[in-house]
């Protein structure tokens, strides 16, 4: 693999935050690889300009330029219920994104509009009769157009879609809607 491409990995890998990574791959390479606490600092800085922050004024983590907590990881399927009806009741748009790892299904599911988030365990929530029901009045409500949102948006949501419904399901009829969201 030429050098450049090395180079550009390692820094794409540390400017995504990634440097843990990023030493292993140049130790692997025989490459040099320092990390400046100075730079990392910059880097970091310029990370929060380039992305929106958890807090910054109009999301959900300022509240009238008061920081909010980052919500806590919805596991349970009566809390679930309760989330997703003050976050219906918070916005008309809600906007998601998906994380997941090695396997396909999704490990965890952000649900937010301008003023309110949840975050939601799937694994936990679809291993179960009960999580699964919750998970289908809700999440699959929300993207079968079933609900008082307006829209559903994201970015690149394609692949998380995709996932979602890939995501483990313990009963025989998926959570997730298989129309075209």
């Amino acid at each position: 693999m030429p050098q450049y491409i090395r180079e550009f990995a390692l820094r794409r890998l540390r400017s995504s935050n990634m440097s843990a990574a990023a030493l292993r791959l140049a130790n692997l390479w025989g490459v040099n690889y320092e990390e400046d606490p100075v730079v990392l600092a910059e880097e970091e800085k310029r990370r929060e300009l380039t992305y929106v922050q958890w807090n910054d004024e109009g999301s959900p983590g300022n509240i009238g330029g008061k920081s909010q907590p980052v919500p806590d990881l919805v596991s349970d399927a009566v809390d679930l219920k309760e989330e997703f009806k003050v976050l219906l009741q918070s916005g008309e748009t809600v906007g998601f994104d998906a994380e997941w790892g090695e396997d396909n299904g999704v490990a965890v599911l952000q649900l937010s509009t301008v003023s309110y988030s949840i975050l939601i365990d799937i694994p936990a929530l679809s291993s179960n009769d009960t999580g699964c029901k919750a998970l289908q009045a809700t999440v699959g409500q929300l993207f079968a157009g079933l609900t008082s949102a307006r829209c559903v948006i994201g970015f690149g949501c394609k692949e998380d879609i995709k996932r979602l419904r890939d995501s483990p399901c313990s009963r025989s009829v998926h959570w997730f809607p298989h129309n075209n969201c």
